[in-house]
């Protein structure tokens, strides 16, 4: 992957949905799973209704509060399949986004056979193993354990780097948290990115480290772990990897 800019194909979120383009859910998660208890197994892929193909949900503790375990959802929309996406959302119990991350469902066949990525059908059959396997209990680790490049022991601060210039970028420039970025906004981002102080970057590694984490596959060459900051006071990739 280059490690000049990682273009995030949206922000960040911890439930994951395959959704058509600009789907949303609907209706508020009132739902409370309090952590003194076990949470409750990932359901499997089901039926997502009429207007997603698939749906799979789990509840896990990743905002270190030991309150209320937050939702992970994931879900693939019906629609053309150049418009079938994946959405990944994390979100509390009283349904506050807290991580958002979208990609094409055709990215999981990027080292498929030629001409795979315009088989409908093989698209779907990859998505729905995908998202039936996303919430295994192996995709919930420690920060620590984030997977690193081949030869490196050292936590990953560029992702670092990367998702608190974003964060930033979207600040300053008044943009919605988890709107697609605008047509030339790498360029910015990665101004943004060298201005990020490296005392800053190397707290989120720390405290990060002891932190519950999630990792997730993306298609291609994209694995993304996010674990919550408590100093940046939201959830973070703190790895994007191979």
């Amino acid at each position: 992957m280059k490690r000049d800019l990682i273009k995030w194909g949206a922000p960040p979120i911890i439930a994951v949905v395959i959704a058509g383009c600009g789907g949303e859910r609907s209706g508020p998660d009132a739902t409370t799973v309090s952590t003194s208890h076990p949470a409750g197994p990932a359901t499997g892929v089901v039926a997502g209704g009429s207007d997603l193909w698939w749906r799979n949900e789990t509840y896990r503790e990743l905002d270190g509060d030991e309150e209320n375990a937050e939702r992970l959802v994931a879900t693939v929309s019906k629609g053309p399949l150049d418009l079938t996406m994946v959405r990944l959302e994390i979100r509390t119990s009283k349904d506050r986004i807290l991580y958002r991350h979208e990609w094409p469902a055709t990215s999981y066949m990027k080292y498929g056979a030629p001409g795979s990525a315009k088989d409908s059908a093989a698209v779907l059959r990859a998505a729905e193993l995908q998202i039936g396997k996303i919430f295994a209990d192996s995709a919930f680790i420690t920060g620590s354990a984030a997977p690193r490049y081949s030869g490196k022991t050292e936590p990953d601060l560029d992702a670092i780097r990367y998702d608190i210039a974003e964060h930033e970028y979207r600040t300053a420039n008044a943009l919605k948290r988890w709107a697609p970025l605008p047509a030339g906004a790498y360029d910015e981002l990665n101004t943004f990115a060298r201005a990020v102080p490296l005392a800053r970057i190397q707290a989120v590694a720390a405290e990060t480290g002891a932190m519950p984490a999630f990792w997730y596959y993306a298609g291609g060459e994209e694995t993304y772990v996010v674990a919550w900051s408590p100093t940046e006071g939201r959830l973070v990739r703190i790895a994007s990897c191979c």
